[in-house]
């Protein structure tokens, strides 16, 4: 469920000329969430932030968020070159969480202590790689002894 500064930003972003499947990526929901919030419209007014963000930077960060794919130092970037803006990483990170632009990370299941041979995790999984102009699918194999908490990768 989204909370209605996430339902804002989809509304205006959009209204800044981005497409659904930008504003989706960007923000990580599914298609089909942000045209459903594109439907529905805003239900409340728009609420004031309170995040310490300057106004001037306010409205515009949601654009730069989007534009910069949700990568908080293309946006430090983009405020150098465009805005002769210098602002510290940990600033805009701050501001981005409170501003609710990016999803929480989801939280931890657990931890799980074992002895000596008692367990592994073993991961396969394919990944995009570019040699010599090409770009291949490798399958790689990892294993993570329980532990030692090595990684062996093949």
């Amino acid at each position: 469920m989204l909370t209605e500064p996430q339902r804002q930003t989809i509304i205006e972003l959009h209204q800044k000329g981005l497409g659904i499947r930008q504003i989706s990526r960007t923000l990580g929901h599914a298609r089909h969430t942000v045209r459903k919030v594109l439907s529905e419209g805003s239900s409340l007014p728009p609420q004031p932030t309170t995040t310490g963000v300057p106004p001037a930077l306010s409205s515009r960060l949601p654009e730069l968020f989007c534009t910069a794919w949700g990568t908080v130092v293309r946006i430090q970037a983009l405020l150098r070159e465009h805005e002769g803006l210098e602002v510290p990483y940990s600033t805009l990170t701050y501001w981005v969480r409170q501003m609710q632009l990016r999803e929480p990370a989801p939280q931890r299941a657990g931890h799980s202590e074992c002895a000596p041979g008692q367990e592994m995790q073993h991961d396969t999984s394919p990944h995009r790689l570019a040699i010599g102009g090409q770009v291949l699918v490798a399958q790689c194999a990892g294993l993570i002894l329980g532990f030692s908490h090595y990684a062996f990768i093949q």
